[in-house]
């Protein structure tokens, strides 16, 4: 008798389950600030944001109150968790700059900063300066700019650069006064008196000093007339917990006020020098005590230099004004023209960095997709991300974009330049230098340079890339002076370890690192110069790097900048070497990549 053996039953193999891809992001969004919550709505999408705990909640229906109001925003930067309370920062305006492989790319023009509260949101939107139309071709700018658009984009730029012009010294030279203001107890008016300077000032305090004093005594004079219809006179303050209490009612008022500018950047809620406000106590009534102690905390925070300030947490009136400084310059910040973002392209990533990647790959969101060390607001999207909305999560660099068609021999050809700023050693010039214990250098920058033209029907892109920072070794300037010294910091050991990770990083990124040097070889800047040839030296041995001095001061000194063309023939050879990256985009979407960039400059 045979024993037949039972086959073994076929494995059931699942089915593999496709993800959906993730939704694109809202282009464009409706805000309604409502009494209790604000209302972020995009077609049939639906965010809400609870005002008393700053719950984010996704919705299926909202029904708006009657005192809720609609607003167009552009987008959500993200929320600021500040001393008083918390904001969100949203998108009013943008500048639609042209197309990277036939997406939009577009520039911040304006932000409103708005606290989670319903009289303080609405204050500040409905003095906020609104585009009058949006070009979604990014055919023109936007119609809404006022007449003081250029001296403010100026100052912008200063503001970013840390540079003064001379123009700017030289009008201050002219019109700069001793300024004292002094509250009358028997009316709201503010009155100036002027008396000229009995010696020479810093030319640093002349900065913006008629536009930050204009706007400031504008401010102030609302708020105490504010104050005279709303506030009754009250006893005198005795410093208690109490008081405070009293205090916050008091200056709600003064909060209202002052947060107008928040939305629009303007104004300043500080002077250039600590005589800028005065108020003698023995002119105040009791009213005018209220008036005389949102002067003395702006008085406080007046000055720019020296040790800093130390904020009361007990105090609300020194809370909201320094709420509102951080405010402004935010404000400020994103209207330098210096902030962007695409709703449909990761502009973060290079050509190359995308293609080793695979991207862009329709089952992860733009967000996932962002290299992190240019995604500027990623911390602001926190609760966002959390919940992983991935339509309203846009990623935000700060740096340079320009898209600009051109033609040569009648040959069109978009040319497209991409500057994007590092968030890992973020700071102010002087006040941020070298490197940190994780390899990150001060004002590091990757600068992409896209040719994109056709050929016989099929999209070609060349893309060459180039990097630049600060020095990569412990060392640090006097932000005081006009040239102050460059200052070695820590040991050989410790400059060393961070010298290395620095570049590893940037070989695993790269590849073959050439290090052009274009500080001074003699003078001041030649210790810090000095040191990064010796360290490069000792590490080129190991690694595949190497070191390129060219004096840059001294080669053009005399405006002779043709003696650039001597640092071209040096770095020819690299050049060569190192080649560019080159891919067809096919009609089938597969891109086929002609060569690769194997090595790159880095500049300091």
């Amino acid at each position: 008798m045979f024993l037949l053996k039972r086959k073994a039953p076929t494995p059931i193999v699942p089915t593999p389950v496709i993800q959906p891809p993730p939704p694109p992001l809202h282009k464009r969004i409706s805000l309604v600030i409502d009494r209790k919550v604000f209302i972020l709505i995009a077609g049939s999408d639906f965010l809400e944001i609870e005002l008393e705990t700053g719950k984010i909640v996704k919705k299926e229906l909202y029904e708006p109150s009657q005192d809720a109001k609609p607003y167009d925003i552009f987008g959500v930067v993200g929320f600021l968790e500040l001393l008083t309370g918390r904001y969100i920062i949203v998108i009013t305006d943008r500048k639609n700059l042209g197309h990277v492989q036939d997406k939009n790319v577009y520039m911040i023009k304006r932000v409103a900063i708005l606290p989670l509260d319903y009289e303080r949101a609405l204050k500040i939107l409905e003095n906020h300066p609104w585009p009058v139309d949006d070009d979604d071709q990014g055919d023109a700018d936007t119609l809404h700019e006022d007449a003081n658009l250029e001296e403010e984009e100026r100052s912008h730029k200063r503001y970013i650069s840390n540079e003064i012009m001379e123009t700017d010294v030289a009008e201050a030279e002219k019109e700069f006064p001793q300024i004292q203001t002094t509250v009358s107890a028997s009316s709201t008016s503010v009155s100036v008196s002027v008396t000229p300077p009995s010696s020479s000032p810093d030319p640093l305090s002349f900065i913006n000093k008629k536009q930050q004093v204009t706007a400031l005594l504008s401010k102030m004079k609302l708020a105490f007339s504010d104050l005279n219809k709303k506030r009754s006179p009250s006893p005198s303050s005795n410093g208690s917990d109490s008081d405070y209490e009293d205090r916050e009612g008091e200056f709600t008022s003064v909060n209202t006020i002052l947060n107008e500018s928040v939305a629009t950047g303007s104004g300043n809620l500080s002077g250039n020098n600590s005589d800028m406000l005065k108020s003698p106590s023995d002119k105040l009534s009791p009213f005018s005590t209220a008036a005389k102690r949102v002067t003395e905390v702006l008085d406080g925070f007046a000055s720019d230099f020296g040790a800093p300030k130390v904020i009361n947490i007990k105090d609300p009136i020194e809370k909201n004004v320094m709420d509102l400084r951080i405010a402004k310059e935010i404000a400020l910040l994103f209207r330098s023209d210096a902030f962007f973002f695409s709703y449909e392209l990761d502009i973060t990533t290079s050509l190359q960095e995308k293609n080793a990647k695979g991207f862009p790959k329709k089952e992860l969101p733009l967000w996932k997709q962002a290299d992190k060390r240019f995604w500027w607001n990623e911390h602001m999207l926190k609760g966002f991300i959390e919940l992983e909305l991935h339509a309203w999560i846009l990623p935000i660099m700060q740096g340079y974009v320009q898209c600009e068609p051109c033609q040569i021999d009648e040959h069109d050809f978009d040319f497209i330049l991409i500057s994007r700023r590092s968030r890992e050693r973020a700071g102010l010039r002087y006040q941020r230098r070298g490197i940190n214990e994780d390899g990150a250098v001060a004002n590091f920058v990757e600068t992409e340079q896209i040719l994109s033209i056709e050929i016989e029907g099929i999209n070609h892109d060349v893309s060459f890339l180039q990097i630049r920072g600060s020095i990569p070794l412990f060392w640090s300037q006097s932000p005081y002076g006009l040239k102050p010294k460059p200052v070695l910091e820590r040991s050989v050991n410790e400059n060393a370890l961070a010298f290395k990770k620095h570049f590893d990083n940037l070989i695993e990124l790269y590849g073959h690192i050439s290090c052009i040097n274009l500080t001074e070889l003699t003078n001041r800047e030649a210790i810090v110069g000095s040191a990064y040839r010796e360290a490069v030296e000792r590490l080129g041995d190991e690694k595949n790097i190497e070191y390129i001095g060219f004096d840059f001061h001294q080669q053009c000194k005399g405006m002779k900048y043709e003696n650039i063309l001597k640092l071209v023939e040096m770095l020819k050879t690299n050049f060569n070497k190192m080649s560019y990256y080159w891919q067809a985009n096919k009609v089938t979407g597969e891109k086929e990549v002609h060569c690769q960039q194997t090595g790159i400059f880095r500049t300091v």
